[in-house]
């Protein structure tokens, strides 16, 4: 790889981590995002959601190993990094569906639109390597960024219409 095309990908992720800053900033000015504070019941399922998230971690990189000792040819960074992001998403989703994954005190909204707003910043590569009829293979990480985040955007939203509609019961 060139010292340029590594340049360029630090300057890509300086840049994006400073706009997710700044976008986090504004979004706990208005008020929708709050350090969250969990009751007990939040806390223990939040230690189940972690001990989820682990088991499917290892579960995922036991049969990662046993393909990469079968010799078969695969991406290893992606496939590692696909395995993260599994683990990451059975604890969010886990979290999400036991109420656990937002503080007794945090609006859902203001996290959601930050995700939201993630999740456009990866999709962003997709469609441009798309328009210009790159190979995918450049952005399947952020592909998989995507579609970790769409699950638990999805999810949130699922929960917080059935939390309303047993609410309004």
């Amino acid at each position: 790889m060139s010292f340029s095309y590594i340049a360029g990908i630090i300057v890509g992720i300086v840049f994006v981590l400073a706009l997710v800053v700044v976008f986090k900033v504004v979004l706990k000015k208005n008020g929708l995002i709050r350090k969250g504070i969990y009751d007990e019941r939040q806390q223990i399922e939040k230690g189940k959601g972690f001990r989820l998230g682990f088991i499917v971690g290892l579960v995922y990189f036991i049969l990662l190993t046993i393909v990469q000792l079968a010799d078969i040819e695969i991406d290893n960074a992606f496939w590692t990094f696909v395995g993260i992001c599994l683990s990451v998403g059975s604890f969010a989703i886990y979290c999400i569906i036991k109420n656990a994954y937002f503080g007794y005190n945090q609006p859902p909204k203001g996290i959601n639109v930050l995700l939201f707003v993630i999740m456009l910043i990866n999709l962003f590569p997709c469609i441009m390597s798309f328009i210009e009829k790159e190979d995918l293979r450049t952005t399947r990480i952020n592909l998989v960024c995507v579609l970790l985040l769409l699950s638990v955007i999805v999810a949130s939203l699922i929960k917080n219409y059935i939390n309303k509609k047993d609410s309004d019961k």
